[in-house]
């Protein structure tokens, strides 16, 4: 399993010496994690997004604007800041720069590496344990980091998708019969793998 900061700098290192085309394919994937992981509203209402020409596999920078309200709820101004992310042994150091609005920046540090330490659901066919499906619902569970019920089972990370594919969200379950029958992931429609790929990639 992949964290989200780890692929972007994945991405940022592969780019530096690979062929335009995969330049392009590089780039796109990382506006794809920037609209897929990255925070969007709540303040963050402008432009969220990786600047390439700062950032290097050991450093990754995000600008971000931030439009604060006041004590009324009436938006009154904007501020723009840099988060700047550094691995460091496993893990990774933030640093907010502009203005320190309402203690915005430390607001934005933790929120930011919240969602930059999150794992990747589903980064390649390795991700993917097993998938079910039953009367109602597919229901494909991810072979993530799990915890343990009261009972001593693993619990994991599972899409669960309608079979009219309107509907879908992230569960956590044990897994089990009780999900539906199993089916190979070449069996399931391409439905279920365009939302897995858009929407958990």
């Amino acid at each position: 399993m992949t964290t989200v900061i780890e692929e972007i700098a994945n991405c940022v290192q592969a780019m530096k010496t690979c062929t335009p085309e995969w330049y392009d394919k590089h780039m796109d994937r990382i506006e794809q994690l920037t609209n897929n992981y990255l925070p969007h509203g709540s303040g963050l209402d402008g432009t969220v997004e990786v600047v390439l020409e700062e950032s290097k596999p050991d450093k990754i920078v995000i600008f971000a604007e931030y439009h604060h309200m006041d004590r009324y709820g009436y938006y009154d101004g904007w501020t723009e800041h840099k988060i700047i992310v550094r691995p460091t042994f496993g893990s990774f150091d933030i640093r907010v720069t502009g203005r320190n609005r309402n203690d915005i920046k430390s607001y934005l540090g933790d929120l930011f590496a919240e969602c930059l330490s999150e794992y990747i659901m589903f980064s390649s066919m390795s991700d993917i344990l097993t998938t079910y499906v039953n009367d109602d619902q597919y229901v494909v569970v991810f072979d993530t980091p799990n915890t343990i019920n009261g009972v001593g089972n693993p619990v994991f990370d599972c899409v669960v998708i309608s079979k009219d594919f309107t509907e879908f969200e992230l569960w956590k379950h044990t897994i089990g019969s009780h999900l539906g029958d199993t089916v190979l992931w070449a069996n399931l429609p391409n439905e279920v793998r365009d939302i897995l790929t858009t929407h958990f990639y």
